[in-house]
């Protein structure tokens, strides 16, 4: 029988919860509203290798316009 914590490592390490169409959307929503801050450690955790390029490039794209819009 496996632990709970087995469990849930294997279930963070299978297919992502989150479509690449959501991905986008939270990424707009980062970018609309400070409201919306709470999308930066989902956007973070898909910048790894166990990701596909897509949702890694998506991550980035979006975490960039975030930190460079702020700055200004």
């Amino acid at each position: 029988m496996a632990s709970p914590a087995s469990k849930n490592h294997k279930s963070r390490n299978s297919k992502s919860k989150h479509s690449l169409k959501e991905l986008k959307a939270l990424g707009q929503q980062l970018l609309s509203s400070r409201s919306h801050v709470n999308n930066l450690p989902i956007l973070l955790n898909f910048i790894s290798p166990k990701f596909p390029p897509q949702y890694v490039l998506e991550s980035v794209l979006s975490l960039q316009s975030f930190f460079t819009r702020r700055g200004n």
